[in-house]
């Protein structure tokens, strides 16, 4: 998931994203990586330049999701394979 805000500031400044704040984000600020921390109400909150700012954030996948991911593709073509099989020896 990535979603990316452009916003111009007349000063740099704190600047609080409308997107919750977990930590494990990826935020790239003028295509440079960033820090972020979470604001009072629980959202992204960045520290903008003067001018035109453009930040993206994304989530990183989990090692864990990649796993389940790749097994449950694997458990799929598995039973792809059986069905065809099953239908080859009825023949």
């Amino acid at each position: 998931t990535k979603i990316t805000y452009q916003f111009h500031l007349k000063k740099g400044s704190d600047v609080d994203i409308p997107v919750l704040h977990y930590g494990n984000e990826k935020i790239i600020l003028n295509g440079k990586k960033a820090y972020a921390k979470q604001s009072s109400r629980g959202s992204t909150l960045v520290r903008g330049k003067i001018g035109k700012n453009v930040i993206t954030i994304s989530e990183p996948l989990s090692s864990i999701f990649k796993v389940l991911v790749f097994s449950a593709l694997v458990g799929w073509m598995f039973v792809v394979f059986l069905a065809v099989t099953s239908n080859r020896q009825k023949d």
